[in-house]
């Protein structure tokens, strides 16, 4: 039976989208936090994400600041290993916060030792995780 384990996805230091009218002023990115190190294949893992975002509420238009939105189309997780990439489950971000969570479950095939969990969303960053022997 596989053991449940936590993997926290969140941006650190995140801070929420301001209304600015600098040209450099950004919304927080998505960014991959673990909050654990270790798994075996076949454990469950609970993931969420912050910040993923399809647009962002930094500028203004028209005297009135636009509105962050969470994307709309489903965010790919993968586990990776060297240049073995394996897609291990998907989830929908909140259409108004941009957050999810959603459980994937390590593959049966992951090898022991270093891997890391990546989204499909460009520049989201990746979370560090260490694949023990069963």
């Amino acid at each position: 039976m596989a053991r449940s384990v936590v993997v926290l996805l969140a941006v650190a230091g995140l801070a929420a989208c301001a209304t600015s009218t600098s040209e450099n002023a950004g919304c927080a990115r998505p960014g991959l936090l673990v909050s654990i190190r270790e798994a075996v294949p076949g454990d469950s893992l609970e993931v969420q994400g912050e910040s993923f975002l399809s647009e962002c509420g930094d500028t203004i238009a028209n005297g009135r600041a636009a509105e962050s939105k969470g994307m709309t189309r489903p965010i790919r997780l993968f586990l990776v290993q060297g240049e073995t990439r394996i897609d291990v489950g998907e989830a929908q971000a909140d259409i108004e916060t941009g957050a999810f969570a959603t459980t994937v479950t390590l593959p049966p095939g992951a090898v022991p030792g270093p891997a890391t969990l990546e989204t499909s969303v460009k520049d989201s960053g990746a979370a560090e995780i260490d694949i023990l022997a069963r």
